[in-house]
Order: structure tokens, then C-alpha cells, then sequence
């Protein structure tokens, strides 16, 4: 009996070994780019996990008295300031708006639920009464679908009506003679004297990151939108992914490699994205505002290129885990939507409308006031 217990103890430790290991390989996920190795990115991906996993070995030790308690604790310590922005404890927000201040709506809305996502077929009229019930001065789409030949379908004109935001800007997939598109848009309730694409992907005319220089009376603040590579995922991945026994040994190992690449490609394809954002906000000659579904969790390269040069306004004002995505097939609920500012702003408030069932995504707001220090 002593034997079994002696092996059962020293295979527990191995795995918590492995488990702080894979830890410490999620940390350098941040700094270390995907075009340089990328399969540091999935330890990235999987570190919410990690962690726990690390924290409930630390009170196994804990309450076992054992001095192998010191691995978890020396692994977490290492990590421990950003631990603490996974999530927010105190709701700071205050939301009466003064003389000067700015509020901004980000939102993936899925093409309205074009193609009956989500069960509720009054959706997209629903998107429309949130937005007016937000009052927000810029407001950032991901998604957004319009049928310019169908007036029924006229998203721009009835968001404009229900925004009361005038100025627009619209960036979409190629053919540029195409009626039906979908893309990046900024509305905005100050006129919008200049705009552009930042970055384009690979596939042509498909804008992944765009701006708007928005006249606030004197000020002028540019405004970007962005929606990074997505994983690319289509219906029989997330159906392999859930039951991978449903196919041949040789099929699976196809599929396999087929979701493998796509992993590979989003994450290099993201950290290129990310950095040509960089750049371009580090040569901006205006103060910053920044709204957009990133595809990635704030614990990843895409994310930490917006550091120190950005704040994010949930680890301002935010409260709880913030969670934006609601997850499908294996992948679970993430926080991969921001709304982010640069020291030229003040945070006041940030909510994540979690209530809002809409979309995949849940709609973020946040309320700023150039720092007067500035």
C-alpha cells in the first residue's frame, strides 16, 4: 500500500513538472512572435488552463504540508502582476458623461445574422435598438453586412438613423462594383475629414485593420478598427474536433494536419497583422482610439504589440472576466474584443454587455476624456 502511494505521489508531481513547464512556455507567447516558432502560441492559447491547473496543485501541496509546494508558487510568481488582469474585481466605471467626454461602441455583428446563427430572427432590428439605445460618438463594426441594391437591407442608411452618427467609413471585400459586401465600419458623430486601410491580408482587398481621423471641435483623433485573422475553422473541423473517432485513422491524420496548418497560419498571420498596427499608431500624429475583435485572448503576441503604447480600458474600468466570444464546438469562451486608448486619453467606464445575445460576440463600450495633463 505504501508502494502504490509512494508511485500515485510521484506521478502527480511529474505532471504538475509538465503542467509548469507548459506554463512557463504560455508567458513567452507574448513577447516571442509566432513567425519565429509558432507552436508557442497554442501554449499562449491554452494558458487560462495552465494556470488553474497550477493553482490547484499549489493547494494540493498546501494542504498536503509537502515542500514540493514551491514549483506551482515559484512558476506563478514569475507571471504574477498580469495574472491579476485576467480579470477585475472592482467595477470602477462611472458613467455620467461630462463636457468633453467620448463614447465608443465596438461590435463584431456577425453580418447581422444573416444566415440564422442565432435563433432570433428580430436580431439584426435588435442590434439597431441597442445601438440607439448606446448613444456612442464613434462607434467600430466587425462584420457588418450591407445590400445596397435591396433597401430592406440598407444597413448603412438604418445604422446611420439609429446611431444619429452622420459620418462613415467602409471598407469591404473585393469586387468594388459588388452590392452585397461586408467589411470594417466607422461611424462616427463628428465629421470624418480622413480614412484608409492599415492592413490588408493576403486575400485581395480584405481589410483587416482600418482608421478614421474624426474633428472633434478643434481636436483631431484618429479612430481604428480592426479585425485580425480568424482561425478559419469551418463546420466539419469543430465536428472533428469534438469527436475526432468519427473518421479512419488515415482521415483523421489528414484532418489533423489540415486544422494544424490553420492554427499555424492564423497565428503567424495575426503577429504580422499586429505589428504593422504598431507601426502605424507609433507615426500617428493624433491621439488614439482603438476598437476591434483581435481573434486572440489577452495573453498573446497579437495582443501585448498594443503595450506599452496603448491601455486596454477593461483593465481600467472593467469588471469580472469580460468575456467577448461566447466559444463554439471545442473552443471555450474568450475575452478577444478591446477597446483601447492612448495616454492622451482617460478611461471612466468600460462594460462588456454580456446580455447582449445577438452575435458571437458580445458589444463593448467604453467612455474617455482627453487627459487634460496631455
Amino acid at each position: 500500500m505504501h508502494f502504490v502511494k509512494r508511485v500515485f505521489q510521484t506521478a502527480v508531481f511529474l505532471v504538475n513538472i509538465l503542467v509548469a513547464l507548459m506554463l512557463l512556455l504560455s508567458y513567452l507567447s507574448s513577447s516571442i512572435s509566432p513567425t519565429t516558432f509558432w507552436p508557442l502560441a497554442v501554449f499562449g492559447m491554452l494558458y487560462p488552463y495552465l494556470l488553474l491547473f497550477n493553482v490547484i496543485f499549489a493547494v494540493y501541496y498546501l494542504l498536503g504540508k509537502s515542500h514540493k509546494l514551491w514549483l506551482s508558487v515559484i512558476v506563478l510568481a514569475l507571471y504574477f502582476p498580469r495574472h491579476w488582469d485576467q480579470f477585475q474585481l472592482i467595477d470602477h466605471s462611472n458613467w455620467e458623461k461630462e463636457a468633453g467626454d467620448l463614447k465608443v461602441l465596438s461590435y463584431n455583428v456577425r453580418l447581422f445574422n444573416k444566415y440564422g446563427w442565432k435563433p432570433d430572427n428580430q436580431a439584426k432590428q435588435k442590434i439597431f435598438d441597442f445601438v440607439k439605445e448606446q448613444e456612442a460618438d464613434i462607434l467600430l463594426f466587425q462584420e457588418f453586412y450591407h445590400i445596397s441594391d435591396h433597401p430592406q437591407f440598407g444597413a448603412i442608411e438604418d445604422m446611420i438613423v439609429h446611431s444619429k452618427a452622420p459620418y462613415y467609413y467602409f471598407e469591404r471585400f473585393e469586387p468594388a462594383t459588388d452590392k452585397r459586401f461586408f467589411g470594417l465600419a466607422i461611424f462616427s458623430k463628428y465629421p470624418i475629414v480622413a480614412s484608409g486601410i492599415v492592413v490588408a491580408s493576403k486575400t485581395k482587398g480584405k481589410a483587416r485593420a482600418t482608421f478614421a481621423d474624426i474633428v472633434i471641435e478643434k481636436d483631431t483623433v484618429r479612430a481604428y478598427n480592426l479585425h485580425l485573422r480568424s482561425l478559419r475553422f469551418v463546420g466539419s473541423d469543430y465536428s472533428f474536433l469534438q469527436d475526432p473517432d468519427q473518421l479512419y485513422s488515415n482521415d483523421r491524420m489528414v484532418r489533423s494536419k489540415e486544422i494544424i496548418k490553420k492554427l499555424r497560419d492564423a497565428f503567424k498571420d495575426r503577429a504580422i497583422e499586429s505589428e504593422h498596427i504598431k507601426a502605424h499608431i507609433e507615426n500617428c500624429p493624433y491621439p488614439v482610439i482603438l476598437g476591434g475583435d483581435f481573434n486572440d485572448p489577452p495573453y498573446t503576441y497579437s495582443y501585448y504589440q498594443m503595450f506599452p503604447i496603448l491601455q486596454d480600458a477593461f483593465k481600467e474600468n472593467g469588471f469580472g472576466l469580460g468575456f467577448t466570444y461566447e466559444g463554439t464546438g471545442w473552443l471555450p469562451p474568450y475575452r478577444i474584443d478591446y477597446l483601447m486608448h492612448d495616454n492622451q486619453f482617460e478611461s471612466s467606464a468600460f462594460k462588456t454587455h454580456s446580455d447582449i445575445d445577438l452575435s458571437d460576440h458580445n458589444p463593448i463600450t467604453m467612455l474617455v476624456n482627453r487627459n487634460n495633463k496631455n
